[in-house]
């Protein structure tokens, strides 16, 4: 249960949404935590008939230890929908595995966030949630749970649309959390790094995400988003025990290698 927590939080989700951009149709992020391949992603990006972006991404465990305590490889399906200036309209995350039922439904209108949450206890049929409005200062996303590559992309285009080139904070969204549903992101450029993928080495722009794990005095978690001619390619992720690694396996079917 350690092990699957450690994951769990080492997958943090950051989406920041306004800004326009374009992105692959379909793509898969692979999972390596502590040098263990431990899941993949996969992802869509369409155009819905009003002009809305969709994404639809599955997450599927390949660690045989993360299959026999959650008794299933797909571990959660989640739906992002966006105007065509990427501001939110729909988050959706649904998540059913032995260790119970985990379900989060967002709305926007008029930068409210109307946020619907759910989660059950398989063992002791324990039913959680609520509902509350939240009035969105930013349109980020930053949650504990629901980590995504496909998110991270999102990010990733946000920093590019607004030239983030110096230490700037977002005033994120967490969805799962009724009572502290606004948390601090703060983003800051670093300096280039090499990555080899694919039989050659490039230098690659980085991005440092930093938020608090438990609010205010609480330990930092740290990613960086690693980028290619304006594409993310993968994260890092660290915590005081692990290391999570995240990168595009559809781009680089051999693995990458960062900063060697």
């Amino acid at each position: 249960m350690k092990k699957s927590m450690t994951l769990l939080v080492l997958l943090l989700t950051l989406i920041a949404i306004p800004g326009w951009s374009q992105f692959d149709s379909e793509g898969q992020f692979l999972y390596i935590l502590n040098e263990e391949i431990v899941a993949e992603e996969s992802f869509t990006f369409s155009t819905n008939s009003d002009g809305n972006t969709l994404l639809e991404s599955v997450f599927i465990l390949l660690s045989e230890e993360f299959l026999l305590e959650f008794e299933t490889d797909r571990l959660f399906d989640q739906t992002v929908i966006v105007t065509p200036d990427l501001a939110l309209v729909t988050y959706i995350l649904a998540s059913d595995t032995a260790q119970g039922t985990f379900n989060i439904e967002v709305q926007v209108e008029d930068n409210i966030a109307s946020m619907s949450f759910s989660t059950t206890d398989n063992e002791t049929e324990e039913t959680r949630g609520g509902e509350q409005d939240v009035i969105l200062e930013d349109t980020a996303i930053a949650s504990g749970v629901s980590g995504s590559g496909s998110q991270m992309t999102l990010l990733q285009e946000i920093i590019f649309a607004r030239e983030i080139n110096e230490p700037t904070t977002l005033l994120g969204f967490n969805p799962t959390d009724l009572f502290n549903p606004l948390v601090e992101v703060e983003i800051s450029p670093m300096d280039a790094i090499t990555v080899t993928g694919n039989g050659d080495s490039f230098q690659a722009q980085r991005f440092l995400v930093s938020q608090l794990l438990t609010g205010e005095g609480g330990d930092p978690f740290n990613v960086e988003l690693i980028s290619q001619n304006g594409k993310l390619i993968g994260y890092q992720a660290f915590s005081q025990t692990s290391t999570l690694l995240v990168y595009r396996a559809d781009l680089f079917p051999d693995g990458i290698v960062i900063g060697e």
